[in-house]
């Protein structure tokens, strides 16, 4: 926890470091009150820090917090020197100094300030009182730790004081030991060091981020090792043991002592793992509990629970769920927490708070139990994400999808009458006038009859074409006829071009049913979509599609076809049918409409089932 702490100071110093370090890009001596008043307004916000400053490269302090007008210069700080001469990272934590304004004893937090090209500009620098650090990991720390405190990797003590007097303790020596340890051990971890008057401490330490300083914690081994024996002494008084075999128990108990020392501190150093793991994942994840009375409330809860909910985690935690949110949430969570509780599989679950967009939520929730003694789940513990913005985005962008799709639907409808109209008309007209042309020079003998034939052949043959696109770009016969009658036309015409069977299943209920215009179009275009994929991809003999309604009211559209082609697979298959959009844009349609689309690819063939609710579009 001293750890957790420390990284979280030594986190936000680097954080306004590097905000104050902007200062300098564009500064100029007329800038200098107000960035004066900006930094004595950062300073007055943390409680850690006596100044907020800058310097330039020559040492020289423009800007500080609570300016008083002295001139001040850093250049013979440990910290300047080692940004000046090029030190490996621009965050240094310097030595322990005495801050002169309030003679209290510092440590100099600091960052290298660089041009564009990397050259060295200057020091952005901060003071963190080590009487107010101390408290902060007093309140964090366990209780009966003899000695607390900060090590650099470079074997500089920053910080070290009693949590609990002891006279056994020399500052000195244990500092000194303590350094030499971490040498030994730089990962972290658990070491013995002994004192100046011999007696061993049990020192737990582990490294803070990557900022090269370890927290460390001792305890006495003497004060261990009594009240152990403490423990087992009333067992020890039953047992008729002679001077020697007692002499070797309390050995053996000391060997055990040493062993549970590094196993609880193993234990501490996964603790630290898993509480960084937890606190720092993008997701806001808590544990949910239940108390005697029933109340479900949150165990614990990590920092993401402010940027959620607004609400500091601190603040949640052993709080009931009923007494943070309204009544709504509240009972979501209740709920998904019961049925997490009995399931044993990850439940998911999603709820809606407030309008989607800028001032809603929409929480992606995922739970499952923890199991506690015997196997009886208590706990549970869960994710949950803001994905308001993104389903925001995604109905924006089914919105467009659908408009895009209904404009593509009349441009076909405008370019099928175009063609109609005009480009058949005016073929039309040129065979007639052909025909005219012909008629009237019969008489004469020559080989332009032939020409003039061969000429009227063309123009029929190219006005079948125009006429074939016509009806596919849009089918008058849709319009005219209903979707019974234009899957029937499309079916024949598209066996005539393959040599596909196919056979069309209407069912009798809706022969004679007209639908909505959106409706019928959509599903005469996922036919069209379709047999295109079935010509293009599947390789199929035969084809049968059903059109049908159920008793809810639903309309379905099934095409099943017997083969994905000749030496291939259902993944290549799958990939040939990925890389166009029609699947899309089929999907898309429904989507719009409230309905959906299903694909199913199989070794025995390829299946796509449409369905849309129709019950208010019956006419």
């Amino acid at each position: 926890m001293a750890a957790e702490q420390s990284l979280k100071i030594l986190q936000g110093s680097e954080a306004i470091l590097s905000e104050i370090s902007e200062y300098t890009l564009n500064y100029t001596e007329s800038d200098k009150l107000k960035y004066i008043k900006r930094i004595t307004k950062i300073e007055e916000t943390l409680s850690f820090s006596d100044i907020v400053a800058l310097s330039d490269k020559n040492g020289d302090v423009f800007i500080a917090s609570n300016y008083r007008g002295a001139s001040i210069n850093i250049k013979n700080r440990d910290y300047f020197s080692y940004h000046a001469s090029g030190g490996g990272n621009d965050f240094y934590l310097g030595e322990p100094i005495v801050f002169k304004i309030n003679n209290k004893l510092t440590i100099p937090v600091s960052k290298k300030i660089t041009d564009g090209r990397g050259q060295f500009m200057g020091v952005a620098f901060l003071s963190l009182d080590r009487g107010d650090i101390l408290k902060s990991l007093r309140m964090v720390s366990q209780s009966n730790a003899e000695k607390i405190g900060l090590i650099k990797y470079s074997d500089k003590m920053l910080v070290m004081s009693n949590a609990v007097p002891s006279s056994e303790m020399n500052e000195t020596e244990l500092g000194m030991r303590l350094r030499h340890a971490v040498k030994e051990a730089r990962s972290g971890g658990y070491v013995e060091v002994p004192d100046s008057s011999g007696q061993i401490q049990m020192v737990a330490f582990s490294s803070v981020g990557d900022y090269e300083v370890y927290a460390f914690a001792a305890h006495g081994f003497s004060s261990v090792y009594r009240d152990w024996i403490g423990r087992i002494s009333p067992l020890l008084a039953l047992i008729l043991l002679g001077s020697t075999a007692l002499f070797i128990v309390l050995r053996l108990a000391q060997t055990k002592v040493s062993e549970l020392g590094a196993a609880v501190t193993e234990l501490a150093r996964s603790n630290v793992r898993y509480k960084s793991l937890f606190q720092n994942t993008p997701d806001c994840i808590f544990l949910l509990s239940e108390n005697a009375d029933g109340d479900v409330y949150f165990a614990d809860i990590n920092l993401n629970s402010e940027f959620l909910f607004g609400i500091k985690n601190d603040l949640m935690i052993g709080k009931c769920v009923r007494c943070i949110f309204n009544a709504e949430e509240a009972e979501f969570l209740i709920k998904s927490y019961r049925r997490a509780v009995l399931s044993a599989e990850l439940l998911k679950a999603e709820h809606q708070v407030g309008p989607l967009g800028n001032s809603g939520s929409y929480w992606d929730l995922r739970m499952i139990a923890v199991s506690g003694a015997g196997g009886d789940p208590k706990a549970v513990i869960g994710s949950v994400r803001n994905t308001a913005r993104q389903r925001h985005m995604m109905m924006s962008l089914r919105d467009l999808t659908a408009r895009l799709l209904q404009r593509q639907d009349q441009e076909r409808r405008h370019m099928a009458r175009e063609l109609h109209d005009s480009a058949a008309q005016n073929l039309l007209a040129a065979s007639l006038e052909i025909k005219l042309a012909a008629d009237a020079l019969s008489p004469m003998k020559g080989a332009w009859h032939g020409h003039l034939q061969r000429s009227r052949d063309f123009i029929e043959s190219t006005q079948k074409e125009i006429r074939g696109v016509s009806y596919l770009l849009h089918p008058p016969m849709l319009d005219e006829a209903g979707l019974p009658n234009a899957l029937r036309w499309l079916v024949d015409g598209f066996q005539r071009r393959t040599n596909v069977r196919l056979c069309l299943t209407i069912a009798t209920e809706i022969e004679e049913r007209r639908f909505a215009p959106e409706t019928e179009l959509a599903f005469f275009r996922i036919a069209q979509e379709a047999l295109t994929n079935v010509h293009r991809h599947a390789s199929a003999q035969n084809v049968a599609l059903y059109l049908g309604m159920d008793d809810k009211g639903v309309l379905e559209f099934r095409v099943e076809d017997d083969g994905i082609g000749t030496g291939r697979t259902v993944g290549s298959m799958r990939r040939d049918i990925r890389e166009g959009v029609g699947i899309s844009g089929m999907r898309e349609r429904l989507r719009a409409l409230d309905g959906a689309l299903t694909l199913h690819l199989t070794e025995a063939g390829t299946v796509i089932v449409a369905r849309l609710p129709v019950l208010s579009d019956a006419a």
